[in-house]
């Protein structure tokens, strides 16, 4: 008896030592730690119990161009050098696209706007937002003193809206965990909420190739969300958001800005005002957003001033020349 649990531990113990050798072998290497200027959201961004994460207060250098700084103010807003205190104000939500990530303040088309028109567009897009922190971010500010409500719609939202495993393991945090956003998961016919939290790493992760891969592995599974519930998950997210605006008697406007067709469906209701503000609208994920003249260097970076410029004019002639 003794004998044979010696062998298997000993059988066990080789497998162990032949899988770990093998996945070096393919280049999968142990969790590696960081320290915050290794990591890019750490140069820009906070944790934040609620949310994941928010604009950091201050100035923040971009990880893609080292010569432009980002200021936020204190509320997290991105500052706006043609914000006028006697006009109305305009709330702004999306991610780092509205965010104008890696452009100057006077730059982003939310300031352009504030500087060609009787509104300040405060803006509170934060990189890496889904669309359902901006839902969160809704329900915090819709008593505020906003005359109209702009949300910014990118189809990879629909993957950030239930936290799947290929963008939260770009979230690190120096021991090499992740930050898993705020999410939404549907059970039957409900749809329920999941509060932010950190993925630790497991147990001699950042030792072995095998550990690490194991956890990699049922990460992904555990956060794999079938492309129809992520269709119903996000209209979900936008009836709420359009319900808040009508509650408080808000206009609310949904603008697209990088998406493949098939995903307008989620606006066919009528009662949505949504706005194309694609560059491209050729067929395809590639052509149907942002060209690379329109990004940062030309190449697949985030939107340059002349996208800015474009969506600036979009929103122009879509919301307020109609």
């Amino acid at each position: 008896m003794i004998k044979n649990l010696f062998a298997l531990f000993i059988g066990l113990l080789i497998s162990i030592i032949l899988a770990e050798l093998f996945l070096r072998l393919l280049n999968v290497t142990p969790l590696e730690k960081f320290n915050n200027q290794e990591i890019p959201v750490m140069l820009w961004a906070q944790e934040d119990p609620i949310y994941g994460w928010k604009n950091k207060v201050g100035e923040a250098l971009s990880p893609e161009k080292s010569d432009v700084i980002m200021d936020f103010n204190s509320d997290n807003s991105r500052f706006d050098p043609n914000f006028k205190k006697n006009k109305k104000n305009i709330l702004v939500l999306g991610c780092s696209y509205p965010a104008g990530f890696s452009l100057s303040n006077n730059l982003t088309f939310s300031s352009i706007l504030s500087k060609n028109s009787d509104y300040n567009f405060i803006n509170f897009s934060v990189p890496g937002y889904s669309n359902y922190q901006n839902l969160l971010q809704l329900k915090e500010k819709i008593k505020e003193n906003y005359s109209t409500i702009l949300i910014f719609f990118l189809d990879h939202h629909l993957q950030r809206n239930v936290s799947n495993y290929e963008y939260s393991k770009f979230l690190r945090v120096p021991d090499g965990g992740y930050i898993i956003a705020p999410h939404l998961i549907k059970d039957k016919d409900k749809f329920i909420h999941i509060d932010s939290s950190v993925e630790r790493p497991w147990l001699f992760e950042h030792h072995s190739s095998l550990i690490h891969f194991i956890h990699t592995a049922f990460n992904k599974f555990k956060f794999d969300v079938d492309e129809k519930i992520q269709f119903q998950i996000a209209e979900y997210i936008f009836n709420e958001m359009l319900d808040l605006a009508n509650e408080y008697k808000k206009k609310i406007y949904f603008i697209g800005l990088e998406y493949d067709d098939e995903y307008s469906n989620i606006f066919s209701n009528s009662s949505f005002k949504f706005i194309d503000c694609r560059i491209n609208k050729s067929k395809g994920w590639k052509n149907g957003g942002v060209p690379l003249n329109f990004r940062i260097d030309n190449l697949m970076k985030h939107p340059n001033e002349k996208a800015h410029i474009y969506w600036a004019n979009c929103i122009q002639d879509n919301v307020f020349n109609n």
